[in-house]
């Protein structure tokens, strides 16, 4: 069993942007000033999508 300040400890780690990228979790990291320009670009993006067929995933796990 994990003691309270270990389980902090480790909570504190995985919530930190150095954990989140070695996880692959990141795509990318924006200065607080450009999150306006990048989310129109994102928004811009996906609005050219279309329809999408319906997400078959079989046995999906998280």
């Amino acid at each position: 069993m994990i003691g309270a300040g270990r389980l902090r400890t480790r909570g504190r780690r995985a919530r930190g942007i150095d954990y989140g990228t070695a996880c692959g979790w990141v795509d990318a990291i924006i200065a607080p000033a450009d999150t306006r320009k990048v989310l129109a670009l994102a928004l811009e993006a996906v609005s050219h999508v279309g329809e999408l067929p319906p997400l078959k995933t079989g046995v999906f796990q998280v």
